[in-house]
């Protein structure tokens, strides 16, 4: 079946994004590109209304082995946005030192992109409405910490 095929190479591809997270070398800038590759997240608020239809339990698009990945996948997506943001943050202030308005434009943009991410996965979280308050919950906390 279709279906089972797509989440079989979805959760193998999610595998390979864990672990460029969870090693010791973890690869933040590869890892971003890597998710927002496999389009699994809404990282756009206008990705939102489509994610939340295909992510729901009983979805057409994935089986429940999937599905159920959702709150992992989000948490650590959220952490992942978090580093990557603090990283960005630091890269601005040492442009805005240097005086290298390219970078600093360059780094905005990342930082809004970033931010429209966090915002499209807390929305997300709240729409599928996961069993477990604790990970919307958690996702807020993360994004506050981008403010």
């Amino acid at each position: 079946e279709h279906r089972v095929a797509r989440t079989f190479y979805m959760l193998l591809r999610l595998y390979e994004w864990f672990e460029m997270l969870w090693t010791p070398s973890a690869r933040h800038e590869e890892a971003w590109l890597r998710l927002k590759a496999l389009r699994l997240l809404p990282l756009t608020h206008d990705a939102v209304p489509a994610k939340v239809s295909e992510l729901r339990a009983g979805t057409v698009e994935y089986t429940d082995d999937l599905v159920d990945c959702v709150p992992d996948v989000l948490l650590a997506a959220m952490e992942l946005i978090v580093s990557r943001h603090a990283e960005a943050k630091r890269s601005q202030s040492r442009a805005e030192l240097r005086g290298d308005r390219a970078v600093v434009a360059q780094v905005r943009e990342e930082l809004r992109e970033l931010l429209e991410a966090a915002q499209s996965i807390v929305t997300l979280s709240g729409m599928l409405q996961f069993p477990f308050a604790d990970v919307s919950a958690k996702l807020v906390r993360l994004q506050v910490m981008l403010a």
